[in-house]
């Protein structure tokens, strides 16, 4: 599962279910017995937690941490088609399915996450049809919000896809109290999900400093216009 670094196993009893959405639609009987049955790891950064592909075998849940989801295009091509965050579930859309895992998950940070096997998984959605309902209606959300993101950025211009991708990770992550975006990505890891060379999108992001829509610290940035850059990318917030 990992690409460089030791994966440390950590105990359930460290993290705070009662924070996490997924964990308000088990009984206390249900959650005691998904944390009997899981297991947590602390992963580094830069490490696979699962490809492409391969046979599902359960879900993730995180805790703490980054983890960029991705596909394989022509010709090997990677894209990225997500950001996932604490609280967010990995691999729940493939289970519900039953098919193979649809994208690779990879840590852009150091993450904290626990296994749910899928066995555990399928006696809960026997029993518990609150559980069902709530996957599916986040699969259906992360479904929309993918297709107009990706449907919407393949009609426009290079900086109203950069502008429409910061949207995006606005929506997702919120902003502190400066207004800089909760979530500090390395140049080329935008440059991938906005589909462009790491060159053209500094130029763009230099474009959007100009017209004061955000500004640049380093790898932070933060929101001056919200709503201006969205009219910019000619996107909705729906």
């Amino acid at each position: 599962m990992n690409r460089r670094r030791k994966i440390q196993v950590l105990e359930p009893e460290i993290f705070n279910f009662e924070e996490i959405d997924f964990s308000r639609q088990l009984s206390g009987q249900e959650l005691d017995f998904i944390k009997a049955q899981m297991s947590c790891y602390h992963f580094p950064g830069r490490s696979i937690i699962y490809k492409e592909g391969q046979r599902i075998k359960g879900v993730y849940l995180i805790f703490k941490g980054i983890v960029k989801m991705t596909i394989n295009g022509s010709k090997g091509k990677e894209h990225t088609i997500r950001f996932s965050k604490n609280g967010d579930l990995l691999g729940y859309r493939p289970l519900l399915c039953d098919e193979l895992y649809c994208s690779t998950a990879e840590t852009i940070t150091e993450t904290e996450l626990c296994f749910i096997p899928r066995q555990a998984l399928d006696h809960l959605f026997k029993n518990n049809h609150n559980l069902s309902y709530y996957l599916l209606r986040v699969a259906c959300n992360e479904l929309k919000e993918a297709n107009n993101f990706l449907f919407d950025i393949s009609r426009k211009k290079l900086s109203e896809r950069v502008a429409a991708a910061l949207v995006v990770l606005y929506q997702r992550f919120s902003v502190d109290e400066n207004n800089k975006l909760n979530i500090d990505l390395p140049r080329v890891e935008l440059a991938r999900f906005v589909g462009t060379p790491p060159e053209s999108l500094i130029k763009s992001l230099n474009t959007l400093e100009r017209n004061n829509f955000i500004k640049l610290d380093g790898k932070q940035i933060k929101i001056n216009r919200i709503q201006d850059m969205v009219d910019f990318a000619k996107m909705s917030t729906a």
